[in-house]
């Protein structure tokens, strides 16, 4: 980022079959100095699929954010859905890396495509939440282009900032939200990652029948596992209800594990109001089939969210002293 370039370089052979954390830790602990500021220039921000992350492979397109994190002080991934890392995967890109640091006071956006990796100014987008700033960039992007991108809290290097990520429907509801990654994004003066697969290939396969195969095997299995199932009707507050009898629910600060009134949050209800609502169920990235992620509208038929996860009601819920769905969804939305 200090230099304004960038530049390709090979995957390592012996790299070729890690992804995802396992890449970014693999990074990190060959390039990276354990007592670095991680604010600082010397950490990197590493964003990092997985080797089959562009296949038609279900669960697999999931994508990690890490680097050194501020809050922890150690190597941080933060995993997310979206449709980002098949992109890149089409792109022949197992891993973006962000180093150094951007002029002071300045911001860019990253461009990638088949035909070039570019950085242009986002000084225009600065102080840009989330929502706008991807309505802005898709005035100027392909609209089935991926985003990545950091909010006000990114920018003012906030601690517990995440990275936003955009979902199948352009929508920048899928978070990177461990360990404050948002936060070193903004150090770098990285505002927004823009994907644009267009024009690629499919990945190509070295025996598309067993593949295929293999696939339609694993695609039965899940369809047959009963939380897979579960997970399909209720979504991931499918676990607020068993957690909180178990006293393992975040409630108050952490000060307890059974949040008074969590019945009013539970899976159960979130699917009740969802179905009244003309909300449903989608995948969290493009061949998904659990589709446990949840599109929730207001008692009018609108959207206040997507990605309503157990996560949100846990942390912007629960932990808050707050049972009012809502409400949680207002704040995910934020």
């Amino acid at each position: 980022m200090g230099q304004l370039k960038t530049v390709y370089e090979e995957l390592p052979n012996e790299w070729q079959l890690i992804g995802g954390r396992g890449l970014v830790a693999k990074i990190m602990n060959k390039e990276v100095a354990p007592g670095i500021d991680p604010l600082g220039a010397e950490n990197k921000l590493v964003i990092a699929g997985g080797p089959l992350a562009g296949t038609i492979a279900p669960q697999l397109g999931r994508i990690s954010v890490g680097g050194k994190s501020p809050l922890t002080l150690g190597i941080k991934e933060a995993n997310a859905g979206g449709p980002a890392a098949q992109k890149l995967d089409k792109l022949g890109i197992r891993a973006i890396i962000v180093e150094g640091i951007a002029p002071e006071g300045k911001f860019y956006c990253l461009k990638v495509s088949k035909d070039e990796a570019i950085l242009v100014s986002a000084d225009e987008y600065k102080g840009m939440k989330n929502y706008k700033l991807v309505e802005e960039l898709y005035k100027k992007y392909d609209r089935k282009s991926a985003i990545i991108s950091i909010g006000i809290g990114g920018e003012r290097g906030y601690k517990s900032a995440s990275v936003s990520l955009t979902d199948i429907l352009g929508d920048p509801c899928r978070s990177a939200g461990r360990g404050g990654l948002g936060a070193v994004m903004g150090s770098k003066g990285l505002k927004a990652i823009i994907i644009d697969d267009s024009g690629t290939p499919p990945v190509d396969m070295a025996n598309k029948f067993l593949f295929r195969e293999t696939v339609k095997s694993w695609v039965a299995t899940l369809k047959k596992d009963l939380t897979c199932g579960l997970l399909s009707e209720f979504g991931t507050p499918l676990a607020v209800a068993s957690n909180s009898y178990q006293g393992t629910m975040p409630a108050n600060n952490y000060s307890s594990g059974r949040p008074e009134g969590f019945q009013r949050v539970t899976g159960e209800v979130i699917k009740q109001n969802v179905w009244q609502r003309g909300g449903k169920m989608h995948g969290c990235m493009p061949g998904c089939v659990v589709q446990c992620s949840i599109i929730y509208n207001d008692a009018n038929g609108n959207r206040l969210t997507s990605a309503y996860e157990y996560e949100g009601v846990a942390m912007l819920g629960t932990n808050l002293g707050i049972t009012d769905l809502d409400a949680i969804a207002r704040l995910k939305f934020m």
